[in-house]
């Protein structure tokens, strides 16, 4: 049994509630939250699926991670488990109490909710990194914090996150520059050293997007210049009307945000 855990010392979570909940299909959850009623209302809402509580242990949250580490062969996804009667004896046994489950184990109609689940999460998680790609060409285009300096002139950066999101191929030139690898990027590279994240230059080779009215063309759908919705001024112009026509964002509603 973990004992080492640094969360079992965490005394913000040490507040919050543990709990333990099913939905309609069987599947189990186990999470905690400040307020278990209305984190259950959201669980049901995000799912569209029945959800009840099982059970919760008051300011018991510091444990939440011990108890995943313990069931982690019955993990389907997230803080999901297996309905199954071996996954429910299992957290029986962790919690060393006598569970009443509300519903039967639906076999396909599980698999199903969850390949559900999965779909919506990856969909928010594109959504918000397309608004985040957007906002910052928005804040170059306006010469907001961090691209004030940079102007016209565009940023290799902006154009290596365009590029992780859409994906463009060929045509590309090699840049060589300053990127930084915030972990879920395929450009740039980055050393731990004395607890900092080292920049380093590399080479990669990605389309210039924001200096480029060739390669800023090619952001439109389809990839013709007759496409433009309105006039743009260079490229870098181009490229924010170009994503937000074609991921159907208002560009008046992205704020420019400062990303230091």
């Amino acid at each position: 049994m973990p004992s080492d855990l640094h969360s079992l010392q965490n005394p913000n979570t040490a507040k919050l509630h543990l709990y333990v909940m099913q939905n309609a299909h069987g599947l189990i959850k186990i999470g905690r939250s400040s307020n278990v009623d209305r984190r259950r209302l959201q669980l049901e809402q995000q799912g569209r699926c029945s959800i009840e509580i099982i059970h919760f242990i008051p300011a018991f949250g510091h444990h939440e991670e011990r108890l995943h580490l313990l069931l982690q062969q019955y993990r389907l996804s997230g803080e999901w488990f297996s309905g199954s009667d071996d996954a429910r004896r299992a957290i029986s046994a962790a919690l060393n109490m006598t569970l009443h489950w509300r519903f039967a184990l639906d076999v396909g109609g599980a698999e199903r909710w969850l390949e559900t689940l999965l779909d919506g999460v990856a969909d928010r998680y594109w959504r918000k990194r397309e608004r985040a790609v957007v906002s910052r060409l928005k804040a170059a285009v306006t010469g907001y914090g961090r691209f004030e300096r940079f102007k016209d002139a565009g940023w290799y950066q902006l154009d290596a996150d365009i590029a992780g999101v859409y994906g463009v191929d060929g045509g590309a030139t090699m840049y060589e520059g300053q990127f930084y690898d915030a972990g879920d990027r395929i450009f740039g590279t980055y050393r731990p050293r004395a607890g900092k994240v080292i920049m380093a230059p590399v080479k990669v080779e990605i389309p210039p997007f924001t200096r480029s009215m060739e390669a800023a063309v090619q952001l439109w759908l389809p990839t013709d210049s007759a496409s433009l919705r309105r006039p743009v001024a260079n490229a870098l112009d181009c490229c924010l009307a170009a994503l937000c026509d074609r991921w159907c964002i208002a560009e008046e509603r992205i704020k420019p945000r400062d990303t230091r």
